[in-house]
């Protein structure tokens, strides 16, 4: 029974990546339709370590099983604790997670901020330190729905004040780096304020 359990369960994680390979299909930005075989990859974890801690557990006392279980257990436990250490760390810029990966390398693998929450802290930002009626920022680029759905959580008096325009016309530009993992131009301006996460920056903002 547990066995015919984990070959479904494999099936579930694994049958869906192979079909995509095979038949070539399209996934979509973030491959966000692809979420539901992680339940799957979870169920089969929960499975391998109680298989293990059962395995330890049954092994004589001193012997080599025990002890390079011992091992995978404090490897286990240091993973565990260095993720939920940098959670803590990066909050409330969490979700901009590169593992263990230093600043450059993670810079080109991940997309940094991919939702561009932290848009929210830079339009914020802005206002707090431009106190004019009307403030134009940049909404182009890329960012216009990161800038647009994140000026929808402002204050009513701090989005009365907010102008997205194109970026010709802007007096400020927010720069995200999911689809430009590279330093900005001097041509966007002058960096005025950044938000980092783990000493790589997930949103800067440039006075133009």
């Amino acid at each position: 029974m547990a066995g015919r359990r984990d070959l479904l369960f494999g099936a579930w994680w694994v049958g869906p990546l192979v079909l995509i390979v095979v038949i070539q299909s399209v996934v979509y930005d973030g491959w966000r339709h692809v979420y539901f075989i992680y339940p799957a990859f979870v169920l089969l974890a929960v499975r391998g370590l109680r298989a293990g801690v059962r395995g330890w557990q049954a092994a004589p006392r001193g012997s080599a099983g025990r002890r390079w279980g011992l091992v995978a257990g404090v490897l286990l436990a240091v993973g565990v604790a260095h993720t939920a250490a940098r959670q803590v760390a990066d909050h409330p810029h969490q979700h901009s997670y590169f593992g263990f990966l230093p600043g450059p390398v993670a810079g080109q693998l991940f997309e940094r901020d991919y939702w561009g929450i932290s848009a929210l802290q830079g339009l914020t930002w802005v206002l707090a330190h431009d106190q004019r009626a009307t403030v134009a920022i940049s909404d182009t680029l890329y960012s216009k729905d990161f800038l647009g759905n994140n000026a929808q959580l402002l204050p009513p008096a701090d989005r009365a004040r907010l102008r997205l325009v194109p970026h010709h016309q802007a007096e400020y530009f927010i720069g995200m780096y999911r689809w430009h993992p590279a330093p900005y131009e001097a041509s966007y301006g002058t960096a005025i304020h950044e938000i980092r996460v783990a000493g790589l920056p997930i949103l800067t903002v440039f006075r133009r």
